[in-house]
């Protein structure tokens, strides 16, 4: 009886270690040669490669394939894809930094999604105090009660707080 269609009987025998060890004797060096063409990188290869060897004793075991090298070469495909594409968006990412396209805005707590953090920006806003700046965010953000916080700093900024309550 066929297994899904993929062509196998429910009677075969499953992968092991040994198994997967024994398919990548005997392909690595094609693998590995192709991606290195593919890529232009043979550490890029070898790498994807690698990860296709690691997939594989974890999936083989549950459902092998019907093309053991196949599938070997097509994940380390894939694989070495997304190492590029990964690659490509980093390299991307510092070509903007390098570029200063990095603009330092000042935080708008109205356009702030983390509610926490726009709960910290409105306590630390400008027209208070620094002693009120730290007290207020001391209390609303971190939670803490008005002696928790009196205690450490000067008896005015407790009668701050308690009548801010």
């Amino acid at each position: 009886m066929n297994d899904q269609g993929r062509g196998r009987t429910r009677e075969q025998r499953l992968i092991g270690t040994a198994d997967v060890e024994a398919v990548w004797r005997i392909e690595s060096a094609r693998i590995v040669a192709a991606l290195t063409r593919f890529t232009g990188d043979f550490g890029v290869a070898e790498d994807a490669a690698q990860d296709a060897v690691a997939e594989a004793l974890v999936s083989w075991p549950l459902d092998p394939p019907v093309n053991p090298a196949g599938w070997l070469m097509a994940t380390a495909r894939r694989r070495a894809i997304d190492a590029i594409r990964r690659r490509a968006a980093l390299l991307g990412r510092y070509a903007l930094l390098a570029a200063g396209s990095v603009v330092a805005e000042e935080p708008d707590p109205d356009k702030i999604d983390d509610d926490v953090l726009a709960l910290m920006f409105v306590s630390c806003h400008p027209v208070l105090s620094r002693e009120a700046q730290v007290a207020l965010t001391l209390r609303v953000v971190a939670g803490l009660s008005s002696a928790e916080i009196a205690t450490p700093l000067s008896s005015s900024v407790h009668r701050r707080v308690s009548v801010w309550r």
